[in-house]
Parts: structure tokens; sequence; C-alpha cells
């Protein structure tokens, strides 16, 4: 992995915590998520695949939670945030000690 990469990663997991902390809203974490993704120069077919599902499972609770309660999730939608947010973190680390 390549000092260019470890900061994209980084900076991924850093934007996961604010998130967590409540200092960056859900929509603003998905679209930092996917224009990282993006800007990796070198990734592995199964972990950006991974990390495009996990990304995809937040893009889901997040439109629910716009369309039926006025962008607040709920107890279904924060578990899948929750989910997603714990194995994105598993999986940014396993890939910066790559």
């Amino acid at each position: 992995m390549n000092a260019y990469n470890i900061r994209q990663l980084k900076k991924m997991r850093e934007q996961v915590a604010s998130y967590q902390v409540g200092d960056l809203s859900l929509q603003s974490l998905i679209g930092d998520l996917i224009f990282l993704r993006d800007s990796l120069t070198e990734t592995k077919d199964d972990w950006e695949r991974e990390l495009t599902y996990l990304i995809v499972d937040l893009e889901s609770a997040n439109t629910y939670a716009l369309e039926k309660n006025n962008g607040k999730l709920d107890s279904m939608t924060s578990k899948i945030v929750y989910d997603a947010l714990e194995k994105l973190a598993i999986l940014i680390e396993k890939s910066m000690e790559a």
C-alpha cells in the first residue's frame, strides 16, 4: 500500500469517526466515502466490492430515512448504519495493515 492510499484510508477512518460523533451528516459521509474510494490508486477487487456494498447499505438507510422519517434514522435504519460502520472500520484497518 503506497503512502497516498494510506492517507486516503486514514481520511475514510476520520470521516467515519466524524459521523459517529455527530460532526458529519450521513449524506456527507456517503459522498466522502465514494470520493475517497474512487481516488484510491490501487485496490483489490474483492476489497472494493465489499466497501461498495457497505456504502450501498448506508445509502439505502439514508434514502429510507429521508422518505419515511424526514431524514431521521429509526431503530431499523440505525442498526443498518451501525453494522455498516462497524464493518467499514474493520475493512479500512485491515487494508491499512496490508
